[in-house]
């Protein structure tokens, strides 16, 4: 790899896109109503010294859960001009290269002096190799249930015009594949464009890129052995991106350079889900127990070493959009080695400061049969603060993971109220009908889930549901600070003192935890 190929050019600017992956710093969504395809922020180069080869292709790994599909494949290919000053087909400092390099959030494609090279970005699954497969993202809804409905492409600067692509695949014969034209485009004066998905979808555009109305497009091109075949975006099984095609000419740019931040897609209403349910289960155990929709007392597991608890409420309803999210929950642990207790966040009941703090939504396409229609997004986040409303004393004292807990519960009333408040997150893990059972299966199901909180990031339908609560320490309510709008400020709690942790896979059981799209009111 030449440091001077990767950062010796700045001149081009480009964002291009397709709405799977839900951004923002915490991968829920942006504030300008985009989702995001790629974050770009897995690193991985590719870097080709050898004129006229198949160039050098690398694949990042899988399970990424900022990449549609949970892996990337790229290929930077050195078409002429290419210079090898040793001879050894490595790209070294002083060679002349052609380097696509990823990370940091952004993805720069440079060709030297010279030298004219072409590049590719794909998106089609797991299969770690840069021959395209259709269908390799499995039917993916990149339309989130028409909440996105365009690809974005911005062109903030450009020193010379060049040709690109974008390819929208369901399957082997039904694609569609736009070729675009690039022209100059001033620095300061940032050119954004949209492509409706639906025109992925309209056979009237196949070989007739004219009819678009758009000159920059060149060609359409369609699946199908009469050329009509197209896409379908609510199917979608690949979706590949082709950098400095070549003209009717058969010429290409020379010396492109070229930086592509964050890959979006335009939406006409926020994206997010929302989160009903509830149930009771064992911490270390696969098994659960049917849970007749209450959180009322239960007897004891009697399973020595196991923490027994229920869970229930809802996140989301009527919002669960920023800047306040509305919902409940209550965590009641019964019993077993972390005592009894009741805690409760964001509840009427509680007192005031208690809150659904931010939602966040992941890892797109529902577990079937879940909900109805399936899920939009299979992972659930929440952020919020609670506080105790019963904790037990003697033999069923909870023992805390930190033994220096500050936790003291609400009292008789909420209006005088003088406990303590604690932060607390929430994970969700919607993976339908799962098994009745995960035991022996922690290779498909790991023991800790997947997610923010997991080394897995990407869910597997094959599991059943997954929950986890995690509660830090407390603060006394007359030491925590308070913002203008009556809500207690996040770095006047603790935050980082775990005081209890339980999760585990719920099973049928009669567990009920569903994702949901959005509410109307959101949605409006």
């Amino acid at each position: 790899m030449t440091t001077k190929s990767i950062h010796g050019h700045q001149r081009l600017l480009a964002v291009f896109g397709g709405a799977v992956l839900i951004s923002a710093s915490q991968m829920a969504f942006s504030a300008d109503h985009q989702v995001i395809v790629d974050l770009f922020t897995e690193p991985q180069v590719a870097a080709d010294v050898v004129d006229g080869g198949d160039g050098e292709s690398t694949s990042s790994a899988t399970g990424i859960a900022t990449i549609l599909g949970g892996s990337r494949d790229i290929n930077a290919n050195a078409l002429t001009g290419s210079t090898d000053v040793d001879g050894d087909s490595i790209c070294d400092p002083g060679d002349d290269c052609s380097v696509m390099s990823i990370g940091g959030g952004s993805l720069t494609f440079n060709n030297d002096t010279g030298l004219t090279g072409t590049g590719i970005i794909q998106w089609d699954g797991p299969d770690q190799d840069i021959a395209l497969d259709p269908d390799g993202l499995g039917g993916v809804d990149i339309t989130y249930g028409g909440l996105a409905d365009s690809v974005e492409f911005t062109i903030v600067e450009s020193d010379q015009s060049f040709i690109f692509s974008i390819g929208a695949y369901t399957d082997a014969d039904h694609f569609m594949v736009y070729e675009i034209q690039s022209t100059i485009v001033i620095a300061g004066s940032p050119v954004v464009r949209d492509i409706p998905f639906a025109v992925f979808e309209n056979p009237v555009f196949c070989g007739n890129p004219g009819l678009t109305g758009d000159p920059s497009i060149l060609s359409v091109t369609c699946g199908g052995g009469s050329g009509d075949q197209v896409a379908d975006m609510s199917n979608l099984g690949a979706l590949e991106v082709k950098l400095n095609l070549p003209n009717e000419s058969g010429q290409r740019t020379v010396a492109l350079d070229m930086e592509i931040l964050e890959i979006v897609g335009e939406k006409d209403a926020p994206l997010g889900c929302r989160l009903t349910g509830g149930g009771v289960t064992w911490d270390d155990t696969y098994e659960a127990m049917v849970w007749d929709g209450s959180l009322a007392e239960a007897e004891d597991s009697r399973l020595e070493g196991t923490n027994r608890y229920t869970f229930g409420g809802q996140a989301g309803a009527n919002t669960a959009l920023p800047p306040q999210p509305k919902g409940e929950w209550t965590h009641h642990q019964q019993s077993g080695p972390a005592g009894s207790f009741v805690f409760h966040a964001g509840t009427a009941s509680a007192p005031a400061g208690t809150e659904i703090i931010e939602i966040r939504c992941t890892d797109p396409g529902g577990c079937a049969p879940s909900g109805n229609p399936p899920s939009p997004q299979k992972q659930l986040d929440f952020d919020c603060i609670g506080t105790f409303k019963n904790i037990a004393s003697g033999r069923r004292a909870p023992e805390w993971l930190y033994a220096g807990a500050n936790a003291t519960e609400e009292g008789k009333g909420n209006k005088d109220f003088d406990g303590t408040f604690h932060y607390c997150e929430v994970n969700v893990d919607d993976n339908g009908e799962g098994p009745d059972s995960a035991e022996g299966n922690t290779a498909a199901c790991p023991e800790d889930g997947f997610g923010e909180k997991s080394a897995t990031e990407l869910s597997n339908c094959d599991c059943p549901d997954f929950y986890r609560i995690t509660i830090y320490d407390g603060v006394d309510a007359a030491d925590v600070e308070w913002d203008d709008d009556g809500n207690i400020k996040l770095d006047s709690l603790n935050t980082t003192t775990v005081i209890y942790e339980v999760e585990d896979y719920l099973g049928r059981g009669g567990n009920g935890l569903q994702l949901h799209n959005l509410t109307g009111f959101d949605r409006k």
